[in-house]
């Protein structure tokens, strides 16, 4: 009955493995629009002030969740 559980164990991290790539994707596609800051760009502008087109609270929880939940993933 190993084998079983096994199975189940494996279809259960699978899926898990799937939300987790759709969840990446969802934030690098809302970092990555078009003038959006990207996975690294700069939050400020030119004269050292926030920028005010983006929602930099949002950008930077978007990018602590990519870098710190999901870089397991891009070392395996």
């Amino acid at each position: 009955m190993v084998g079983a559980n096994l199975k189940a164990e494996t279809m259960a991290l699978m899926d898990k493995r799937a939300a987790m790539e759709t969840e990446m994707n969802s934030i690098v596609q809302r970092l990555c629009n078009p003038g959006g800051p990207g996975l690294s760009g700069n939050l400020i502008d030119s004269e050292g002030f926030p920028r005010e087109d983006i929602d930099i609270p949002m950008v930077r929880a978007d990018r602590r969740r990519f870098a710190g939940d999901f870089s397991f993933l891009v070392l395996n």
